[in-house]
């Protein structure tokens, strides 16, 4: 599911002319979530994408607000069953992740933890209601 993000992923013709998004939707898992069985989803390993992370704290923050909220939206369209199905990473997992990224690159993880430290003080205290429209991150257009 994590690789059904925006600037990642294609549709067949057949499949996108089906999909309808809702008012309300986080539109990056939201094909993923609408597939019947989701080993439909193939990953292309030839593929080359252009994208740039922010590049900036405001919109790395915008991004992290927006992917907390994406969460609720998700379950409002899916249940709690589903959304937890695909969004949950088990507690061991996130820490062997971050302990091979600190074992690679220890400064980045440790600044990528207290901006995400950050980005959750900011979740806290943001409007809990969104609309369909997200603020485009100037930062990560190429």
């Amino acid at each position: 599911m994590y690789l059904c993000e925006g600037s990642l992923r294609a549709f067949r013709k057949s499949f996108y002319k089906t999909v309808r998004f809702p008012d309300k939707s986080a539109d990056d898992a939201y094909p993923f979530l609408l597939l019947d069985d989701p080993t439909k989803f193939k990953s292309v390993k030839k593929a080359k994408i252009h994208y740039r992370l922010p590049l900036t704290i405001n919109d790395f923050i915008s991004q992290q607000v927006r992917y907390s909220k994406s969460i609720s939206i998700h379950e409002d369209n899916f249940g709690s069953e589903i959304t937890n199905k695909y969004f949950v990473i088990n507690r061991r997992d996130k820490f062997m992740g971050i302990a091979r990224s600190f074992i690679a690159t220890p400064f980045w993880t440790i600044m990528y933890l207290l901006f995400e430290i950050i980005a959750k003080i900011f979740i806290l205290y943001s409007a809990k209601e969104t609309n369909a429209r997200w603020k485009v991150l100037k930062s990560t257009r190429i």
